[in-house]
């Protein structure tokens, strides 16, 4: 999950590591990325790249409940969906974050 997946695919394919690389999915701008739907451009593009791969699996990893809006895990879904991958993320991984989706959501993950 995160960023920089060409990195950890190529070093994920050198040593034969078996992993699960999730293209980050945000809703704010980072160096990998201004809007969700650029993160979600970036993720499609991985996932072609690197989907055949043998040693490991891509996913869509939209990060989390309180960096994504709804919306965003709708389009992250969608684009799981349609490149039949996993989508991967964290939920209730703290106490904050379980208030937080409470307060705006009026129910948990």
């Amino acid at each position: 999950m995160y960023f920089f997946g060409d990195s950890a695919a190529a070093a994920s394919r050198a040593l034969g590591m078996r992993a699960v690389l999730g293209a980050g999915i945000i809703d704010f701008p980072t160096v990998a990325g201004k809007t969700a739907d650029e993160y979600l451009g970036n993720a499609e593009r991985f996932i072609g790249k690197w989907k055949e791969t043998a040693s490991f699996h891509t996913s869509i990893a939209p990060h989390a409940a309180h960096t994504c809006s709804p919306e965003t895990l709708r389009k992250s879904k969608a684009l799981a969906d349609h490149l039949d991958v996993p989508l991967h993320m964290h939920l209730s991984e703290t106490q904050w974050e379980v208030d937080d989706i409470v307060s705006r959501m009026a129910k948990t993950c």
